[in-house]
């Protein structure tokens, strides 16, 4: 399934960069993707949805790095 093409909130980039996180500048890119795909799909919102619709190879792997080694306590 090909990738939509998804145009950025300029409200939520702004709230993002406006967290001061402590992540690189391709992390913070990844991040904004994730947030806009997660908002813009209209199918059902999981990771397999999410990776086939609206995220960049790139993105799947960040995602399921971050998914898989971040702390959930």
């Amino acid at each position: 399934m090909p990738i939509t093409s998804i145009p950025h909130n300029s409200e939520i980039l702004n709230y993002i960069n406006s967290l001061n996180l402590d992540f690189s500048k391709p992390q913070v890119n990844h991040l904004k993707n994730l947030v806009t795909g997660i908002i813009s799909i209209d199918s059902k919102r999981n990771i397999s949805n999410l990776s086939n619709t609206a995220l960049s190879s790139k993105d799947r792997s960040f995602i399921t790095k971050f998914l898989n080694n971040s702390s959930w306590d």
